[in-house]
């Protein structure tokens, strides 16, 4: 049978919020693994010398980023070359330079040399210079680079995303990181009435026209306050290039909406207080002064510049929030600079949005939202609330940049504002800038040879109520350059709940502009999923809807606009004109004759008289359609005849022939979709012929929540320089089997990478030979949340961080098996935080392993099993381990089967019921615990046991709040437990719960229920060998005269490792299992012999001698010898080359059973247990059996 791909849609929209400016919360989160090699002559990637624990972290605080380096001299010499803009022929001859985008892809620009200094500062820094780019392949892509002495700025706007470049620090100039405005976390929006008005005097929108043909050039003064000043070095000279980046940034959006630039004055650096002691502002970081700086800032700017040197002012702060009055300069009183703009971040991409905000106030520009929850609904003292009556025409919170996205909960549109202006805040402004009282504070009018565009917005159409449409725009530019569009309601009213139709209020949001003339109303995600959104409601009244379309030329340094306008009368008495038949999730035949029916609501009589309806089928999210029907009586039904071929996410329309109502069904697919090869290949998917990798990539652009089934067989990966299985999508992948389905990487490169912010389940599957010089050999997940159930990871290397699996996100590992991988750096099976050669914080990330065997692993720092690192506050960032087996792992540093390091004190992990046995490392073989913090640990019903270290065989405990009850720590080499030498100066601490089985005194534990033997004469734990007794994963049961039968008490959890129930004698058993009556026998004991402590347990490990125990951060073993009883390992080398055998009577130093049950050569009975052979088979957990 051939392989199947079945997909279908489950589509879940989503929405977050985030607030107007900065917050602080976790550190942000890198792209952690380089895509393939660069391209370009420009950039490069960085070195992992660069990028170490020790760097501080970005400037920019985007919640993920890539790191990229400059290559200075190329990108200099090309710059050099860019001709002046004024100058003849300057596009023709620009120089061509790539940018990064945030995919790690390069961009390819034009640029021209394009001042925003006057002569004489820019005289002054020289080392800071300005450029114009225009993208090659997509010449609506604008995009503003500033060169300074920090590195280079860029901001790239385009009709689907905008992104920056930025320096990543002040430590080395040449490294920098490429996001998206998307990413760009939280503002610190304070909840003060006074914190951003505009105070301009009313003004009335033209309600028709264009603009563009002339630029108008603003004279602009910056000041700074000394906090400000401080935040960016302290210098004049590094103040200047934060000021300068800003300002570039913040004309990429005026140039392009409104043909408005601005030109830093000669001497706007006298106006740079570098500090705060001396400035001759209050500081004011609860926002109550915002007047009051506006005030000081106009008169310092007035007095300092002189009226007749500057257009507008503004002062830049680290105060959150801002203020902008309209300019008049009509009167003696000149009000030019009443403005200010601050974060405690100012960073440029922090600050652009709310600086664009209240210089669009000083042009006249008002609030656009329609809410009044939240920060929307404050009142500004005498001058009323934020919400402008006259100008609220975005529902909710609004989204674009004279709203107020984020702060409005619960009517919030989105978390923060797009870079573009609604059409009313531009036409607002355009008329504000010609009041007699505004001209006279200056401006220059340069003609710009740029026609506006040509749009014509449609008929009039009279639509059913509750029913979607699309509006359909035609636009053309006299010069040919590139057009982009947006639809905008323009309907006011009160501010009611954004959810309900009052007959008035707006209920569609502004929408980027988009290179696509025609815009559904809802969203296509709406439609099919029949659910509203704040912004997305269908109207449900007798109401009469007005809509401008605008079209943007989008001309690189002086960008035209031109709009129209189109209304629709709702009729209530009709609609809602719906598919019926569809529910979602069908899986028809191909080639299939389906009844589909809708709901005709009246739509067939007048006033609206639609008599013929046109179906279309859509598969790829209504982008675009192949007619079924072009025309069939509007009766409610029809039969449709299916493609005869696979249709994997599909949806049907039903469109009036004669008006703009429609409906979209829910999305359906055809049975038999097919994956029609096992072998690689990288170009489309079709019917015919289509490989693993293709059908990936079409379900990253399919909506909603994908399924690919996949049937037994070796998908192998072998396209070099293809890279991983990219997945940016919400997608589930199920095979046959671990042992069926395999997806082998060839060793050439990674198999898998989860990226942005999506869901991912693997199941019933095998990953195998992966191999990267990153992290993760088969799968790395940057940001997402990744589930995987009964699948085997095995065979796979990463030069980086996680060998097996890399983890930055969240991740859940379940009945499954991890198996002989290796890692360069730590976590030899899963990884987690800290990567090779990219930052890797991330404030969600968890690990959950639950009934897995991780076997066989080795990293050559630190985790031969697992390595779990976390940096963050995130009461979500935690390490959960149940009912699972780590073993014979090998770490040349800390944990050979976990090293577990934090400084998180809000989140508590959990480690309960795990064998650990057989692991090997320096120090911790079992178990390595470190943190900053007291984080707070459940240690609980864990068996360790023959792991063997140089310090600490069974853990090695350097910080943390841990508490171990019901734990079985013995027959360990070098120590049970061992400390640094200054254990008494780490927080938290290795406590004593109870009722544990130490082999020897070196824990410390002596709380009620607590064995223990000492290091002269060790306690036996009287465990059989390793095997598979049952369950999930291996154990090492105890015999029938054990320490550990029932003397844990009746206090434990309700199941073992192995799914048993437990208590199964008068108590509960120490350790991970629960002894059952098949579980073997005891052999005779061995006579323990007596063993000084200098040849107890010798390690059967040689550390790497780089090895070290790790960053100050998370100390490991101390240099200087600790106290005689838990004494921390020394500089000097171990154990010699040559170890002897372990002094302890119990499994060999190579733990894992024979083919023959015991662990001597005259084995007790065990007539049911199935024993593992270490060299011989694999362990396969629940491979559907």
């Amino acid at each position: 049978m051939l392989p199947r791909l079945l997909l279908y849609g489950l589509v879940v929209a989503t929405f977050t919020m985030l607030a107007l400016g900065l917050s602080r919360h976790a550190p942000p989160t890198p792209l952690t693994a380089a895509p393939a090699p660069i391209d370009s002559s420009f950039w490069q990637w960085p070195n992992s010398d660069m990028l170490h624990p020790a760097l501080e972290a970005p400037r920019e605080q985007p919640r993920h980023y890539l790191t990229i380096q400059a290559v200075e001299a190329e990108l200099d010499a090309a710059l050099a070359a860019a001709p002046d803009e004024q100058s003849p022929q300057a596009w023709q001859q620009a120089v061509l330079l790539d940018l990064p985008l945030p995919d790690g892809s390069m961009a390819a620009f034009a640029f021209v040399h394009s001042p925003i200094m006057e002569p004489g500062l820019a005289a002054r820094y020289p080392q800071i210079r300005t450029y114009l780019g225009q993208q090659q392949d997509a010449p609506s892509v604008i995009a503003r680079l500033a060169r300074t002495q920090q590195g280079y700025h860029a901001i790239i706007i385009g009709p689907t995303t905008s992104s920056y470049v930025t320096p990543y620090g002040v430590s080395d100039r040449t490294l920098h990181i490429a996001f998206a405005s998307s990413d760009l976390p939280q503002i610190e929006f304070l909840p003060k009435p006074d914190l951003d008005h505009d105070h301009a005097p009313a003004m009335t929108s033209a309600q028709s026209g264009s603009n563009g043909s002339m630029r108008r050039d603003f004279r602009l003064a910056i000041a700074t306050t000394g906090e400000y000043a401080q935040f960016h070095g302290g210098t004049t000279a590094s103040v200047m290039a934060e000021v300068v980046a800003l300002v570039n940034a913040t004309n990429a959006i005026f140039e392009r909406d409104m043909a408005v630039r601005f030109t830093l004055v000669a001497n706007t650096d006298q106006l740079f207080f570098l500090d705060p002691e001396t400035d001759p502002y209050p500081n004011d970081p609860d926002g109550d002064d915002r007047l009051l700086l506006g005030t000081l800032n106009n008169t310092e700017t007035l007095n300092r510049i002189g009226p007749a040197n500057f257009d507008i002012g503004h002062l830049l702060t680290t105060e959150s929030g801002g203020v902008g009055f309209g300019l008049h300069c009509s009167g003696p009183q000149h009000q030019k600079a009443i403005a200010n703009s601050g974060l405690s971040q100012p960073t440029t991409a922090n600050l652009l949005k709310i600086f664009a905000h209240e210089i669009g106030h000083q042009f006249g520009a008002s609030h656009t939202f329609n809410s009044s929850s939240g920060i929307c609904g404050q009142e500004f003292g005498v001058f009323g609330p934020n919400r402008a009556d006259d100008s609220a025409y975005e529902p909710g919170s609004g989204s674009t940049i004279m709203a107020y996205p984020g702060v409005c909960a619960p009517e919030n549109v989105q978390d923060q504002a797009d870079l573009y202006f609604h059409l009313y805040s531009l036409l607002q402004m355009q008329s504000f800038l010609v009041q007699p009282s505004v001209l006279p504070c200056g401006g220059t009018s340069i003609p710009t040879g740029n026609s506006p565009p040509v749009v014509n917005a449609g008929p009039s159409y009279t639509i059913p109520a509750r029913t979607p449409f699309e509006l359909l725009g035609t636009a053309s530019d006299p010069d040919g350059d590139p057009l982009t569009f947006t639809w905008e309601q323009y309907d006011l009213g009160p501010a009611s709940p954004p959810l309900s139709d009052d007959g008035a209020r707006p209920l569609f949001r502004s929408s980027p502009p988009s290179a696509s003339p025609n815009r559904l109303f809802p969203r296509y995600l709406n439609i099919v999923t029949r659910e509203d959104s704040v912004g997305e409601v269908l109207p449900t009244t007798n109401r009469t809807l007005t809509f401008r379309f605008t079209a943007r030329d989008n001309r690189p340094g002086a960008g035209a606009f031109a709009f129209d306008t189109t209304t629709l009368a709702v009729v209530a008495a009709a609609g809602p004109f719906q598919i019926t038949s569809i529910a979602g999730g069908e899986r028809f035949a191909q080639g299939a004759q389906i009844p589909l029916q809708w709901d005709v609501a009246n739509t067939d009589l007048a006033p609206i008289s639609c008599a013929n309806v046109q179906i279309d089928l859509t598969e790829d999210a209504g982008a675009s359609y192949t007619t079924l029907l072009a025309s069939t009586p509007n009766s409610g039904s029809a039969n449709v005849t299916l493609p005869n071929r696979a249709l994997l996410a599909a949806n049907l329309r039903v469109k009036c022939t004669n008006n703009i109502f429609l409906d979209l069904s829910p999305t359906f697919s055809t049975a038999g979709s097919i994956v029609t090869k096992t072998s690689d290949d990288n170009s489309t998917c079709t019917v015919e012929d289509c490989a693993l990798r293709e059908a990936v990539a079409l379900t990253n652009e399919l909506p909603g929540a994908n399924i690919l089934e996949l049937d037994a067989g070796v998908y192998q990966l072998s396209l070099s320089g293809a890279g991983p299985l990219v997945i940016n999508d919400t997608l589930t992948i199920e095979g046959a089997g671990p042992g069926q389905t395999i997806i082998d990487g060839g060793a050439i490169d990674q198999i898998i990478r989860v990226t942005r912010e999506t869901s991912v389940t693997l199941r019933n599957l095998t990953l195998r030979n992966g191999a990267t010089p990153e992290n993760g050999g088969a799968l790395s997940n940057q940001f997402g949340n990744v589930t995987l159930i009964d699948v085997v990871v095995e065979n796979n290397r990463a030069e980086g961080t996680g060998g097996g699996l890399h983890n930055d996100g969240q991740m859940r590992i379940e009945r499954s098996l991890i198996h002989n991988n290796r890692a360069g750096v730590n976590g030899g099976g899963v990884g987690s935080r800290l990567s090779f050669r990219f930052f890797d914080y991330d404030p969600l990330g968890s690990l959950e392993l639950v009934d897995s065997v991780m076997r066989d692993n080795t990293a050559e720092e630190r985790g031969g099993g697992v390595y779990f690192s976390t940096f963050s506050s995130n009461p979500l960032a935690y390490l959960r381990i149940e009912r699972s087996a780590l073993v014979n792992n090998t770490s040349g540093g800390g944990g050979g089967g976990l090293s577990f390091l934090t400084n998180n004190a809000t989140s508590q992990s959990v480690i309960e019921q795990v064998t650990f046995s057989g692991n090997q490392a320096d120090f911790g073989a079992a178990v390595q615990i470190s943190s900053t913090t007291p984080h707070a640990l459940r240690f609980a019903f864990n068996t360790l046991t023959n792991n063997n270290a140089r310090f600490g065989g069974g853990i090695y405990w350097s910080g943390a709040s841990v508490t171990a009850t019901g734990n079985i720590i013995a027959a360990n080499g070098n120590r049970e437990c061992a400390f640094p030498s200054d254990v008494a100066t780490r927080p938290g601490n290795l406590s004593s719960g109870g009722y544990n089985v130490i082999g020897d005194e070196t824990c410390g534990f002596d709380a009620t229920g607590d064995q223990g033997g000492t290091r002269q004469a060790p306690l036996d734990p009287r465990l059989a060998p390793l095997g598979d007794y049952g369950g999930a994963t291996l154990t090492h049961p105890p015999y029938e005269d054990s320490p550990a039968l029932n003397a844990a008490g009746n206090t434990c959890p309700a199941t073992d490792q192995r799914g048993q129930a437990r208590p199964v004698g008068a108590a509960c058993d120490i350790g991970a299992v629960e002894r059952i009556a098949s579980d073997p026998l005891a052999p005779p004991p061995t006579p323990t012999p007596t063993a000084s402590p200098s040849a107890t347990h010798t390690a059967t490990v040689t550390p790497r001698p780089s090895s070290t125990p790790g960053p100050s951060s998370t100390p490991g073993p101390s240099s200087t010898p600790g106290p005689s009883s838990t004494p921390g390992p020394s500089s000097t080398p171990g154990p010699s080359s040559t170890p002897g055998p372990s002094s302890t009577p119990g499994p060999s130093s190579t733990p894992g059973p024979s083919s023959t049950p015991g662990p001597s050569s005259t084995p007790g009975p065990s007539p049911t247990a199935t024993h593992d052979s270490t060299e011989q088979r694999v362990y396969l957990p629940l491979v559907r059996r």
